[in-house]
């Protein structure tokens, strides 16, 4: 097993609405500690009105749960022009990710900038992590869930994919043919993708290596790779979403079939992801032995799921990973908990039916499965798929498998450095 951790920025500046005090939070080089070091954070107090002050600075840290862990305040004094250096080191020594907040006279005054794919955001509060790899989440599947699954793979199979395939030559390039690709998956759906084709390929055996793109919610389509490369490059649509969403007959995908797993949405939408390994495996210039697969958010979690549930990918890298570990999950961040609670409330389900449902396409227990190497990007700020659910399922692959955190990125990562870590990665798994 790998892991590698990424520092970008060695001090994280922290605004506070005091008019006398500014405050900054040192930050370690990578803000995630491993036994037997010992978290360390230190808070720099200074006198920015040239005016001397006394404050009650307090910091407090819980589990991202908001169980409390660590509390301590300081009562400081700063002469004028001068600053004071707050250093803590709490004793934490169980394996979660914290949430820490700082407060003067009782007053969360913390604005903590992280970045997102849109912009800067802020939180009032910023994230440390103490063993993330050793993060227990117990799995929670059913008695039957691998005959549930099972089913599925095997009515996927019973329907004739019919795959039409269209060049659009306004979108090839001289290296590479453009294509939109139309077939049928489980239930009869249909559903698309784009697939770009190198016209000459550059290997010996004239076959190429394959990376399938597979989307966040809600994502939209953009224009895949047409250079002078090696790769064939598809970016798939699952029912209802991206170029299928003219034709969704789902509503809000998360709430669809919430009370029966046999009519879930995702339980068409996983296999939809494998139903783009099967048109790949037809490809005549398709290297068969090097299937790649790659997504962030719920294009994570279709990655994960499509490694349980199918051997024929050589090797994965998954990001800011969704639909994992949904009872933990609902508890730290309101989406996409609210919406099926809501479904949850107008179907009269108890939480006992709703989280059994759920627990069918819970990512950290499909993880077990998954027998191809694994590369995770994790946001330590992010407050749509928080890291503790990332490592949920990560942590119960038993495959090679390494990760990275951005610690100061949110629903994010640093695709200048991402991008080229995950060729390199699927470059080691040739």
């Amino acid at each position: 097993m790998k892991r590698f951790i990424i520092g970008i920025i060695l001090l994280a500046n922290i605004c506070f609405a005091q008019a006398q005090l500014k405050l900054s939070v040192q930050q370690n080089e990578k803000w995630v500690w491993y036994a037997p070091e010992t978290p360390e954070i230190q808070i720099v107090v200074k006198d920015s009105l040239l005016k001397a002050f006394a404050s009650d600075i307090s910091l407090v840290i819980t589990t991202d749960t908001k169980q409390p862990v660590f509390s301590v305040t300081q009562n400081v004094n700063v002469a004028q022009g001068d600053s004071a250096v707050l250093t803590y080191k709490p004793a934490i020594n169980t394996p979660g990710f914290y949430r820490c907040e700082v407060f003067a006279n009782g007053k969360n005054i913390v604005d903590f900038p992280y970045e997102q794919n849109w912009g800067t955001e802020h939180h009032d509060f910023f994230n440390i992590a103490y063993e993330p790899e050793n993060i227990i989440s117990l799995p929670d599947y059913q008695a039957d869930f691998k005959a549930f699954w099972d089913k599925a793979r095997a009515e996927l199979a019973e329907v004739e994919p019919n795959y039409e395939m269209t060049e659009l030559k306004e979108k090839s390039s001289k290296f590479k043919k453009f294509y939109l690709v139309k077939m049928q998956s489980l239930g009869g759906d249909t559903i698309q993708l784009y697939v770009t084709i190198p016209k000459k390929p550059k290997t010996a055996n004239k076959k190429c290596p394959v990376h399938i793109y597979y989307m966040g919610y809600n994502s939209g389509v953009w224009d895949i790779d047409t250079s002078d490369n090696e790769w064939i490059t598809v970016l798939l649509s699952v029912r209802g979403q991206a170029l299928n969403k003219p034709t969704n007959k789902y509503g809000d995908w998360i709430q669809y079939g919430l009370d029966n797993p046999e009519h879930y949405y995702y339980r068409g939408a996983y296999m939809d992801c494998v139903r783009a390994i099967d048109f790949v495996c037809t490809l005549p210039q398709a290297d068969k032995d090097r299937i790649y697969a790659e997504g962030g958010s719920q294009g994570g979690a279709f990655t994960m799921a499509a490694a349980s549930l199918d051997t024929r990918l050589r090797a994965v890298a998954c990001y800011i990973t969704f639909m994992s570990d949904f009872p933990d999950y609902f508890k730290i961040v309101n989406w996409p908990a609210d919406p099926i609670f809501a479904k949850q409330h107008e179907l009269g389900m108890s939480d006992e039916q709703m989280y059994r449902t759920m627990s069918y396409f819970d990512i950290k227990n499909l993880a077990r499965w998954i027998t191809c190497p694994v590369y995770l990007g994790v946001g330590l700020q992010d407050p749509t798929c928080p890291p503790h659910t990332n490592f949920s399922g990560y942590n119960l692959v038993s495959s090679p498998k390494k990760y990275i955190i951005y610690p100061h990125y949110g629903h994010h990562v640093d695709y200048s450095h991402w991008n080229d870590a995950v060729i390199d990665w699927y470059n080691e798994w040739k």
